[in-house]
């Protein structure tokens, strides 16, 4: 696949999960299948394995760095918790928008 084919993928794909995320925000099954497809799409179009870091690590670590302490204080709340206090599409959420982001600014400068 070509470069600046895969990086319209990407960006797409980035820009789908936010705008799909607030679409169905209260349908976390649909979230939840919809970031698993574009993860994967996402994924397929990098091809690499720090665009695989990347994603394991977003999705291991934002969630604990970010969702856990806010939502265990009582800053913020999701209707739908599911574990530890937020929705199961998170991780996936995060792992999407952390790769897509890193794909476009690494092919942009030519290192991707």
């Amino acid at each position: 696949m070509k470069k600046q084919t895969a990086r319209i993928i990407v960006s797409v794909a980035g820009v789908a999960t936010i705008v799909l995320m607030y679409v169905f925000f209260n349908q976390p099954q649909i979230i939840l299948g919809i970031d698993i497809v574009l993860g994967a799409l996402i994924l397929l179009a990098a091809r690499g394995r720090q665009y695989i870091s990347c994603y394991a690590i977003a999705f291991i670590v934002l969630p604990i760095i970010l969702d856990i302490p806010g939502t265990h204080l009582g800053l913020w709340s999701f209707g739908t918790p599911d574990f530890f206090g937020f929705p199961y599409w998170l991780p996936f959420f995060y792992g999407n928008l952390a790769t897509s982001f890193l794909y476009v600014a690494l092919t942009k400068q030519g290192r991707g």
